[in-house]
C-alpha cells in the first residue's frame, strides 16, 4: 500500500543555468533570490542597504514591481563587501579577501554571509558525518515544504495561539488564525519573531519524531503535537550543497510505505540542466496535470493544502534523498525577515548553524 504526495513548487522561482564548472553556487544564490526578492515590501532592509541603484527595487506601477537579480559579478562583490564587514573571517582568509572577477568556487557558508551582509536571515543546516544525521535530510525537507510544526505550549504562544484555538483548528493553523504566518510575512507585512534558527531547529524536531534509522527512530521524541500551516502563502526554496557541487530544492515527493520507510525525492532546479530543455519538460508536465484529475488521502478530487496536480516531473528535477546518505550535506534555508542589528552583529562572529542528529554526530567523532 502506497500513498504519493508532492507538494507545491514555487511559482516564482527562475531557474539560471550555468555554463562552467565553478559557478554552481553563485547560480543557486541567484535562483533563491528570483524567489525570494519579489516579495520582499519595499521597507525591507536589503533595499536601502549599500547595494547598486540598479537593483534598487522599482515600483512605480503597482501592478509591476521590478525586483532586478543580481548578477554573478555583484554577487562576487557583495562577499567581498561581506569580508570587508568582518563576516565569516576563516572564509575570507581562505579566499584572501578577492573573488570578483575570479573562477572561485562557493558554498553553503559563503551564501549565508552573503544573505547576513544583505540584512536576509538564514540558516545552514548540516546533515553530516554519520547515517542518523544524513538520513534526517529528506524528512526535514517532507515538514518543511509540508509546514509541518512541534506545536508546543512556547510556540503556540508564540504563534497567538492557545489550547481553545487550536481546539478550534484542529487541521492547522493559517495567518488569519495565527495573525502571521511563521514562513513569511503577512498581507500587512508584519515580519514574524522567529528567526531561522528556531524555525530550522524545530523542523529537524519534526523530522527526528518521524524519521527512523535501522528499523528504530532516531531519537524519543517530546510530547509536543505536530501540525502543518495550512495558509497559501509561498516556501522560499532551499540552497542544498555537497562536495563538489549544489542545487536548488524547490519541492519535494513522499511514498508513503506500509509497514516501511517512506520514500523521498527531492525535486530540484540543478543549475547544470540545460534550461530551455527543463522549460519545455515543465510544461508538457504541467498540461497533463491539467487533463488528470487527482485524489487526495481523504479520498475527495480537491487536493490537499500544498499538493500539485502536474503531471510526472523530468529525471533531471528528480533526486532521491537515499543517494545523498553517503555524502555530507549542507542546506541553507531563509526567510523574508530581516537581522536586527544584533544578530546581524552575532553573524560576524559566528556562522549562523545547527547540526541534525547532533549528539550522533559527537559520537561519530569519539570513535
Amino acid at each position: 500500500i502506497t500513498q504519493h504526495k508532492q507538494q507545491n513548487l514555487y511559482s516564482v522561482l527562475k531557474h539560471i543555468q550555468q555554463t562552467d564548472k565553478w559557478s554552481c553556487g553563485f547560480r543557486n544564490l541567484q535562483m533563491l533570490l528570483s524567489a525570494l526578492l519579489p516579495h520582499l515590501p519595499p521597507h525591507h532592509p536589503y533595499f536601502h542597504g549599500d547595494i547598486p541603484s540598479s537593483l534598487r527595487r522599482v515600483d512605480s506601477n503597482p501592478e509591476c514591481v521590478v525586483t532586478p537579480i543580481p548578477c554573478l559579478r555583484q554577487l562576487q562583490s557583495f562577499l567581498e563587501q561581506s569580508w570587508a564587514d568582518g563576516f565569516d573571517k576563516q572564509g575570507a582568509k581562505h579566499y584572501n579577501r578577492r573573488i570578483v572577477g575570479r573562477k572561485s568556487e562557493i558554498g553553503a557558508v559563503e551564501v549565508s554571509s552573503c544573505l547576513a551582509y544583505l540584512n536576509i536571515d538564514s540558516v545552514v543546516l548540516q546533515f553530516i558525518k554519520c547515517k542518523e544525521s544524513r538520513s534526517l535530510l529528506g524528512e526535514f525537507c517532507w515538514a518543511y515544504f509540508s509546514k509541518q510544526r512541534t506545536m508546543s505550549s512556547s510556540l503556540a504562544t508564540t504563534a497567538g495561539m492557545n489550547s481553545s484555538t487550536m481546539n478550534r483548528h484542529p487541521e492547522g493553523v493559517n495567518c488569519s488564525t495565527t495573525g502571521h504566518c511563521c514562513f513569511c510575512c503577512n498581507t500587512s507585512q508584519k515580519y514574524t519573531s522567529e528567526s531561522t534558527y528556531a524555525h530550522a531547529s524545530d523542523l529537524l524536531e519534526v523530522a527526528e519524531s518521524s524519521s527512523s534509522f535501522g528499523g528504530s527512530k532516531i531519537i524519543s521524541p517530546r510530547k509536543t503535537t505536530t501540525t502543518y500551516c495550512t495558509c497559501s502563502c509561498p516556501s522560499l526554496p532551499l540552497y542544498l550543497q555537497w562536495e563538489g557541487h549544489s542545487i536548488t530544492i524547490v519541492g519535494v515527493e513522499k511514498l508513503e510505505k506500509s509497514g516501511g520507510v517512506d520514500d523521498i525525492t527531492l525535486l530540484v532546479f540543478d543549475p547544470m540542466a540545460n534550461g530551455p530543455k527543463l522549460k519545455n519538460d515543465l510544461q508538457r508536465a504541467h498540461a497533463r496535470g491539467k487533463r488528470t484529475k487527482s485524489v487526495s488521502n481523504n479520498g475527495s478530487l480537491a487536493p490537499e493544502p500544498g499538493v500539485t496536480s502536474v503531471g510526472k516531473l523530468p529525471s533531471s528535477m528528480r533526486l532521491s534523498s537515499n543517494k545523498l546518505l553517503a555524502k555530507d550535506c549542507q542546506i541553507l534555508m531563509c526567510s523574508l525577515r530581516p537581522l536586527n542589528s544584533r544578530e546581524k552583529n552575532l553573524s560576524r562572529d559566528r556562522v549562523n548553524a545547527v547540526t541534525a542528529a547532533k549528539a550522533a554526530v559527537v559520537r561519530s567523532l569519539r570513535r
